[in-house]
């Protein structure tokens, strides 16, 4: 098993993760597949240390790949690098959840229930 380290290139706020291209970078590394008669390597794939709208410093690590592929590992890491996006501002990052659904029928989330994340 293979990994490495993408870290950040400069400092500032993650403004966005090209989600597209991480998912393309998965199928890269053994994660996921484009044909059905390719497999699935269950160890392989990206893990976030970082996410949008979280302010990083030159040298943080932003995540690690990981991958059966030795010969693929230098192309992700670059591939996942460019997938971020960076700005000197402070990015607000909109809530995915807004409303949930009772029993009473519609109801705005409390997004203070997620503030131990």
């Amino acid at each position: 098993k293979f990994s490495a380290q993408v870290v950040s290139p400069r400092t500032g706020c993650i403004s966005s993760i090209d989600s597209m291209e991480i998912g393309l970078v998965g199928v890269l590394l053994g994660a996921g597949r484009k044909t059905v008669e390719e497999s699935v390597h269950f160890c392989a794939g990206v893990r976030f240390h970082k996410k949008a709208g979280m302010f990083v410093r030159q040298g943080d690590i932003l995540a690690e790949v990981y991958t059966e592929r030795d010969c693929v590992l230098d192309n992700a890491v670059q591939r996942v690098l460019e997938a971020f996006s960076f700005s000197e501002e402070v990015v607000e990052i909109p809530s995915l959840i807004t409303n949930i659904v009772t029993k009473n029928g519609v109801e705005p989330f409390d997004q203070s229930i997620l503030a131990n994340e």
